[in-house]
């Protein structure tokens, strides 16, 4: 007897054996259970992840006159001539050699055929979408009204391209691509059954090599067991993987974190030797730079190493560099990873363009640190990069040093024109003067106290009404900017009272803020020059002798 490949060999006979679509098979289970099974399905997924061994489940627990619980036996004659594909109730389409309107419509001609056998008659459709539009339109009244006892299954890879008349006529399923820990629990299980030593960091390997898919990672599978003579080891598997270990990616990453960027050069040479895609090398550090990134803050909640696909030594070892790594610098690698990747356009040049990234992320000084900015902002000195980024080929290059004023206060803003305050600290005669002289300061700052309404004004108490619905409102409400107002008062005019905002009412909307007066002001002087222009002799005296009239008047200053 010829050699039975492992996907075919051990290909799931109950609803119990199939990994990673179990609530599927619990709604098929105890739709059958419950007599009320679906007279046409749609399973849709991504290659190998079990459509149509999930289509022929189905179409056995159906016809099982053993079945328990929506079961099939897996022992009685129908289940067997499933399993060999010789049921005479049960037939399997190809839609992609069978798409035609004719291949449909003599489909349709052996529904009037009695069942032979079973209680119901089953037809599999695999690759549906490939089917054209007029053999779609042949199917649609079949698939909605079905003649008694009969049950169609579709499957596809494409959802997209079956038309919306097909699929609400259709109970669909979308089956996910299986999970890297479940793909690796199945290999181990086979390799045991079939008595072959491994190692599980290849099985590892292995899996992501399936990218999802159960039947790709087994048909690998054959293969490194050929290579590996009847063993799989890392050493046999590592020369002819598409997929590297997480070992190298994390040496990449460690690299990157201390900015050794001749460590980077020297891995990416040898992942050019073995041919990796440059695109998958980015989408894996990218995603080890995110997990790293969750890690650091959420290692207490993480619940396995499987939840990030790496087994536990991995794990500890991702946990150790990201503990390295200064605040928010992962995600800012991260984010550096997927401009790289977006850049690539599969040329030769995709190698010189990841590696003038990871260098520029090397020999980058890097961004300050979290708090050296608030210090910055506070104008409490200097800011630099971590000490760890500041190795660079070229000369050091420093931030520039905020403006210096020692009575800046801690509102002090990084605008570029700020001036001197008033030599004397006095407390100007009214809140305008008073809002006038901040504005040469701090003109962001005092810009906002423009919109409030002045409420009190004494040298034991400012207050002020805002509307918490402006823009302002919400910032000059709190307790704590109300305080910094305050402080930069006592800085800039020896201010020694208190600042306090309040929500404005009803009764303050009589009032005016300096910009109403403002407005009102430039308003008045918009009609002032307006009635002027129109009252001119000049204005009047083209008006009668041409008989025109005047419809807007622009003032230009």
């Amino acid at each position: 007897m010829s050699y039975q490949s492992l996907a075919r060999k051990y290909r799931p006979h109950t609803f119990s054996d199939l990994i990673g679509q179990e609530p599927t098979a619990e709604a098929l289970g105890n739709a059958i259970r419950l007599k009320r099974e679906p007279s046409a399905v749609l399973f849709s997924g991504v290659r190998g992840v079990g459509k149509t061994t999930t289509a022929r489940l189905y179409a056995k627990a159906l016809n099982c006159g053993e079945r328990r619980d929506g079961e099939p036996c897996d022992r009685c004659p129908s289940c067997l001539s499933i399993n060999e594909g010789i049921h005479e109730d049960v037939l399997e389409i190809d839609g992609a050699s069978h798409n035609g309107v004719d291949e449909v419509r003599e489909l349709q001609e052996l529904l009037a055929y009695v069942n032979q056998r079973s209680p119901y008659k089953v037809f599999i459709i695999d690759e549906v979408h490939m089917l054209s539009i007029n053999a779609f339109n042949a199917l649609l009244k079949t698939l909605e009204e079905p003649p008694p006892r009969v049950v169609f299954i579709l499957a596809t890879t494409n959802l997209n391209k079956v038309p919306q008349t097909i699929i609400g006529r259709c109970q669909t399923f979308h089956l996910q691509k299986i999970a890297l820990a479940a793909i690796v629990g199945r290999l181990q299980t086979i390799l045991s059954s079939e008595g072959i030593p491994y190692e599980e960091k290849a099985l590892h390997l292995i899996a992501k090599e399936g990218q999802g898919s159960l039947r790709d990672a087994l048909t690998f599978l054959d293969q490194v067991i050929a290579l590996g003579q009847g063993e799989v080891t890392m050493a046999r598997l590592e020369h002819f993987l598409t997929q590297v270990s997480n070992e190298v990616y994390l040496k990449l990453l460690a690299a990157l974190i201390h900015r050794d960027g001749k460590t980077c050069l020297g891995l990416v040479e040898g992942l050019e030797l073995r041919g990796v895609s440059y695109g998958q090398v980015l989408e894996e550090l990218a995603t080890l730079a995110r997990h790293g990134f969750i890690l650091r803050d959420l290692a207490a909640e993480i619940p396995s190493a499987s939840a990030f696909g790496l087994d536990q030594q991995e794990l500890n070892q991702l946990l150790r560099l990201a503990q390295q790594a200064p605040v928010l610098e992962l995600n800012r690698l991260f984010r550096c990873l997927l401009r790289c990747k977006q850049e690539l356009d599969g040329s030769a040049l995709d190698r010189f363009v990841v590696e003038n990234s990871l260098l520029e992320w090397c020999l980058d000084p890097g961004m300050p640190s979290t708090a050296d900015l608030l210090r910055f902002s506070q104008g409490q000195g200097n800011v630099q990069p971590p000490p760890e980024q500041r190795r660079s080929l070229r000369p050091q290059q420093e931030l520039p040093k905020p403006p210096q004023n020692e009575e800046a206060g801690p509102l002090s803003s990084s605008t570029p024109s700020r001036q001197e305050p008033p030599a004397s600290k006095t407390m100007p005669a009214s809140w305008a003067e008073l809002v006038a002289l901040w504005k040469k300061h701090q003109p962001l700052e005092a810009r906002k106290l423009e919109e409030v309404v002045l409420l009190t004004y004494t040298a034991e108490l400012i207050e002020v009404a805002v509307s918490p619905s402006s823009i302002i409102g919400p910032q000059l409400l709190r307790a704590d900017y109300q305080q910094k107002i305050s402080q930069s008062l006592a800085d800039l005019f020896g201010f020694q009272g208190r600042f306090r905002a309040k929500a404005a009412t009803s009764a303050h909307n009589a009032n005016e803020s300096l910009l109403d007066e403002k407005t009102r002001s430039i308003k008045i002087k918009q009609d002032q020059a307006n009635d002027a222009a129109l009252s001119h002799p000049l204005t009047k005296g083209l008006v009668n002798t041409l008989g025109g009239k005047i419809l807007r008047v622009q003032v230009r200053e």
